[in-house]
Order: structure tokens, then C-alpha cells, then sequence
């Protein structure tokens, strides 16, 4: 694995453990959560010139156990941390 790549997969494994956590917290029914996690280097347009750094991240959350509105609403709380 690339560094980028290690770091991408610790940013997916964050937020399926977050999103639990929330549902916890929130007392929602959860039963799993995937996620899948893209990141985006533009070399072209990078804040800085000393090092190369994402200029995206996105994450698509999929969650089984629970209805569309609590998973909405587990993923807006996601969002807001």
C-alpha cells in the first residue's frame, strides 16, 4: 500500500466506527456500515509547493439495519464532527 492509500483507508475506518458511535449515542438501530473512500490529487493545483496533498476526499457511506431517515441523519451527524 501507498501512504495515500493507507491514508484513505484510516479516513473510511474512521467513519464506519464514527457512524456507530453516533448511532450509540443517538440510540438509532445500525446493523453494519461500509463505506467506500475516493481521494483526488490535482498536481497542478496544490496549496503549497513543498508537499502534495489531496485536494478532495469523498466518502460514500452504506448502511444496512436501520431506515433511510436515520441513516441520513447518521451520516449529517458524520459530517458535522
Amino acid at each position: 500500500m501507498t501512504p495515500p492509500e493507507v491514508f484513505l483507508s484510516s479516513v473510511a475506518a474512521c467513519g464506519v466506527e464514527l457512524v456507530h458511535v453516533i448511532a450509540k449515542e443517538q440510540a438509532r438501530p445500525l446493523g453494519s456500515a461500509r463505506v467506500r473512500v475516493w481521494g483526488k490529487v490535482d498536481r497542478g493545483n496544490q496549496p503549497r509547493s513543498d508537499v502534495t496533498v489531496f485536494n478532495a476526499v469523498k466518502l460514500e457511506f452504506e448502511l444496512s439495519g436501520t431506515d433511510a431517515a436515520s441513516a441520513e441523519a447518521l451520516v449529517d451527524a458524520f459530517t458535522r464532527r
